[in-house]
């Protein structure tokens, strides 16, 4: 009789707790797989029915938990690699984590120069990273990197309490800067220009007033010689408008076809 009641408890133990058990198990193995549709039944009422029902549910919490971080990765992916500007985050050993395309074509541009030897970073960036995982702080600069200008801008990353590295954002300013030149040359050359042509008005009209002309002729010369230079300071002022015009979007351009050899 005894070895009838064990078996039969033996019996009990094994299809009604033990086999759940070891379906529960093999079910964890396979979303510990990232097979997240895998279901236990639960055909019993009792505690182990209600956790296979939790572990159920809790299958289907994780597969949506998986998939809304899955979205939010691949828009964050999509918005880093659209994006112009260089990104890049690094850890807190100021080694590369992630990277845009922007950012690869930046760094092989730095391989051929003389700031930065393969696999390495600008010492100036190398300076940057330094402080902000040091001290905590963004940095911004504009650095001056095998001739070329960047607009940096470094801000540390946060792992709860701690920092766990940095992102850069770095665009290229080299022709901001070539542009800047070109201004700068341009008023230069402008100011020079009408100096000249100044100058001149000036020179001439106060021969006239202090008598320095001996005839007609010399005057005359010299009156001609101030209409023909006040003609180039109004050409000159004008082309100034019509830049001004074509800057500000206001200056219309009206086509019509015409002879190539009459031209």
């Amino acid at each position: 009789l005894a070895l009838l009641l064990t078996t039969f408890f033996a019996f009990f133990l094994s299809s009604r707790i033990t086999g759940p058990l070891r379906n529960m198990k093999h079910a964890a193995l396979e979303l510990s797989k990232g097979n997240f549709e895998t279901t236990i039944p639960h055909v019993q009422n009792d505690e182990i029915g209600e956790l296979a029902q939790a572990f159920n549910k809790m299958g289907v919490q994780l597969k949506d938990y998986v998939e809304l971080i899955k979205q939010e990765k691949e828009q964050l992916s999509s918005v880093v690699t659209s994006m112009t500007d260089a990104v890049l985050t690094f850890n807190h050993e100021f080694e590369i984590v992630v990277t845009n395309p922007p950012a690869e074509k930046l760094l092989q541009k730095w391989q051929f120069t003389d700031e930065a030897s393969e696999g390495e970073l600008p010492p100036q960036i190398v300076h940057m990273l330094d402080h902000v995982i040091t001290f905590a702080e963004e940095v911004e600069d504009e650095l001056e990197i095998g001739r070329q200008f960047y607009a940096i801008s470094i801000s540390p990353l946060y792992s709860e309490n701690s920092i766990r590295g940095a992102v850069a954002v770095m665009r290229d300013m080299t022709e901001q800067h070539q542009l800047d030149k070109l201004r700068s040359d341009f008023i230069a050359n402008v100011s020079h220009e009408l100096r000249t042509r100044i100058s001149m008005l000036q020179g001439y009209s106060e021969a006239i007033l202090d008598g320095v002309t001996q005839n007609d002729e010399e005057r005359y010369e010299m009156v001609q010689i101030i209409h023909d230079e006040s003609k180039r300071m109004n050409r000159l002022v004008n082309d100034l408008l019509d830049l001004a015009r074509m800057e500000s979007g206001h200056m219309s351009l009206y086509k019509e076809p015409f002879d190539v050899v009459d031209f």
